[in-house]
């Protein structure tokens, strides 16, 4: 017998914006995952204070993008929809946690400045969705 392709309905802008908060879930794991890592690479440097906000922008930019990976895989289609709306969950997790976080923990930006650099946030959960919609081309086998 051979195996029936499963009917999955067609998708949609809806289905993106609904695909999104799981793609959040995965982001905030994978945000304290990578915290842990960046904050001992800044720590270990001659100088922490001045690369501990840039190793935690990272971690925030490299988890954004498992965010986007995730809500894709959750929706499957629509890329660049379930990538956005992905990327705004993030960033409205990232500056809600940012704004409760107590102020000695905080680095020293202003607000421009904390939601100029939550922007990326977004093209990297794009990316992330992009990468998990690329197909792999199937290897045949050789018949003898």
């Amino acid at each position: 017998m051979k195996n029936k392709k499963k009917n999955r309905p067609e998708p949609s802008a809806l289905g993106a914006v609904l695909a999104a908060p799981r793609g959040l879930l995965f982001f905030l794991v994978f945000a304290v995952i990578t915290a842990v890592p960046a904050a001992l690479a800044a720590y270990m440097t001659a100088d922490p204070g001045s690369f501990a906000f840039p190793a935690g922008l990272v971690a925030l930019y490299v988890s954004s993008a498992v965010g986007g990976f995730a809500a894709y895989k959750f929706h499957g289609g629509l890329a660049l929809l379930t990538g956005f709306f992905c990327g705004l969950a993030c960033i409205c997790a990232s500056l809600l946690l940012a704004l409760i976080m107590p102020a000695e923990l905080s680095p020293d930006t202003s607000g421009a400045a904390l939601f100029a650099t939550r922007l990326p946030i977004v093209a990297m959960s794009i990316v992330g969705a992009y990468l998990a919609s690329v197909k792999r081309a199937k290897k045949r086998r050789k018949r003898r």
